[in-house]
């Protein structure tokens, strides 16, 4: 979707809309290249993509369907059929309001045995009422500028205790290696786009 990552422009307002700009892309490609037009279409990714991959995948189907509401107003011709497959969301954010409620008992109660101390989850759970509050408000108005702080505050008090243990925030078994995010392979990809000749 537009700003994120490679792409670039005229930002989008919510997800459903960079599902929009991402059929229409396809859209565009598959008239482009219309040898691959055929092929199993199978949509990936991870964290944010959590939103972004179910909306994208509707926006496929509806549209392949003649369900979508922007084919009903405006009754393109020729628009492809996207053979969508699968889709496929690891370390999903799908749904913060119940995810982030569960931090806690993460970083207590998991199987492979307690990562933070008993008083830090507690601290955690006391902040959760306050982490909702905010991400309702958010879900409420659909706006980015009320999300932020939502984003800011529940990402402080429920996911950074956990960050500062050291510990791989994908995996409790394993400590956080190469960089933030854990994936030792995420630094050669970093200097890999970061090269003159890729970019």
């Amino acid at each position: 979707p537009i700003n994120d990552r490679y792409s670039y422009g005229n930002g989008v307002s919510n997800t459903f809309a960079a599902a929009t700009d991402v059929y229409a892309f396809l859209q565009i490609f598959f008239q482009e290249f219309p040898k691959f037009a055929h092929l199993d279409f199978h949509i990936a990714g991870e964290s944010y993509a959590g939103h972004y991959i179910p909306a994208i995948a509707a926006e496929i189907n509806n549209n392949n369907k003649g369900t979508s509401s922007w084919i009903l107003a405006n009754q393109p011709k020729d628009l492809k059929n996207i053979n969508l497959e699968s889709i496929l969301i690891g370390n999903g954010l799908v749904d913060p309001l119940v995810q982030y409620k569960y931090y806690a008992d993460m970083g207590c109660k998991s199987s492979y045995g307690p990562v933070l101390e008993e008083s830090t989850c507690q601290r955690m759970r006391d902040a959760y009422p306050q982490c909702a509050s905010m991400i309702q408000r958010c879900y409420d108005s659909s706006n980015a500028l009320s999300c932020l702080p939502a984003s800011m505050y529940c990402n402080r008090e429920m996911i950074q205790p956990y960050q500062q243990t050291g510990k791989n925030v994908y995996d409790v078994r394993k400590d956080c290696e190469g960089g933030n995010l854990c994936y030792p392979i995420l630094q050669a990809i970093e200097k890999y786009s970061n090269r003159d000749d890729v970019k």
